[in-house]
């Protein structure tokens, strides 16, 4: 699971912004497991929400990353191809990361080209869920925000590319 994190000055609203996001993974449902691991960029943003949330999960803190730093998606997709490779079928793990790399990670997980990655919105704070069912990659989610809805009462806006 992706959570898009980029927001400019620093780590201002991470602990509600991953409360939210937290008590969101942990509804019972059919399509995941609660969250086993954290991942995030070794600063940033992404690392002040990452912290937040694992902390709301109740995990150890987030293992921080130099592939969640980068802006395109090699290194990143190695490391959830080793994480799928290591954890059982259904495990969930979290990569609290930038929009760019998100749109990089959406696109290589379609096969299509990173340049495309620009044609669908993504909000900060949003879930992007890729799952792996066998030899398929499947886009579960795109951009989902009700998490973040239920948290304010009120619709978020999706940021359009860059």
């Amino acid at each position: 699971m992706l959570v898009c994190d980029d927001r400019p000055g620093g780590d201002a609203g991470a602990a509600p912004e991953a409360e939210s996001i937290a008590v969101h993974l942990c509804l019972p449902a059919e399509r995941h497991r609660p969250p086993e691991a954290v991942f995030a960029a070794p600063a940033g943003p992404a690392a002040a929400t990452a912290k937040a949330l694992a902390r709301s999960l109740g995990l150890p803190n987030p293992q921080p990353r130099d592939e969640l730093a980068e802006a395109g998606p090699v290194g990143a997709w190695s490391l959830i191809e080793a994480e799928r490779d290591a954890r059982e079928a259904d495990a969930t793990v979290v990569l609290v990361c930038g929009e760019a790399l998100v749109r990089g990670l959406v696109c290589h997980a379609l096969g299509m080209r990173p340049e495309d990655g620009r044609r669908f919105a993504l909000a900060p704070g949003s879930l992007t869920t890729i799952e792996f069912r066998g030899p398929r990659t499947l886009i579960a989610s795109l951009n989902e925000t009700c998490h973040l809805e239920a948290a304010t009462g009120r619709p978020q806006a999706t940021q359009g590319p860059k």
